[in-house]
């Protein structure tokens, strides 16, 4: 597992690059959390990196977690296999985690997509942006925006798909607002 940002009041930044597909890129064998407790982010602006079918993606999932995920460039692909989170109901006192997706790169999530979303709640102030001709396909699992349960509140996630750029959901569905049920939003 890559941690970035672990510690409440630490500040991480990490930068990657990799090789093509072809020559197999990086695999991550467990999850990558940016944000856990303190301020964590992933700058991906080239090459291709694979999650493996035990790890996920996560953004700002402890007390007073936030991160930021950039992924950008014609050549740079992103392959999340299992799920992302973009904010967690654990998450408190944090919240305004950012995803962008940008300059033609594309990025697959395998599985379920939260943003301020948790069987337990949700967290506020969460973005994610695809722009300028990227493209983002969310797989076989549910996509949310907002709480999916819990007691604790949701709000002002913001979604945003412009620039020529395109989401693709794949065989479930895409829900905005609240959902209190893992059978999805509708």
């Amino acid at each position: 597992s890559i941690v970035i940002g672990a510690l409440n009041g630490s500040t991480s930044i990490v930068y990657l690059a990799s090789s093509t597909p072809a020559q197999l890129g990086v695999v991550a064998q467990g999850a990558i959390t940016i944000g856990r407790n303190g301020v964590g982010a992933l700058a991906f602006t080239n090459g291709f990196v694979s999650i493996a079918a035990n790890g996920a993606i996560s953004l700002g999932t402890g007390s007073g977690g936030h991160g930021s995920l950039l992924v950008s460039g014609p050549n740079t692909i992103l392959n999340d296999t299992r799920q992302m989170s973009v904010g967690s109901a654990t998450n408190l006192g944090g919240g305004a985690c950012s995803v962008v997706i940008s300059n033609s790169a594309s990025v697959t999530i395998g599985s379920t997509f939260r943003m301020g979303s948790g069987s337990a709640g949700g967290s506020s102030s969460n973005t994610f942006l695809v722009d300028s001709h990227a493209i983002v396909f969310f797989g076989s699992g549910h996509a949310v925006l907002g709480r999916r349960g819990g007691t604790q509140g949701s709000y002002d996630n913001v979604m945003t798909v412009q620039g020529g750029a395109s989401c693709l959901v794949n065989n479930h569905s895409f829900g905005v607002g609240w959902s209190d049920a893992d059978a999805g939003p509708g």
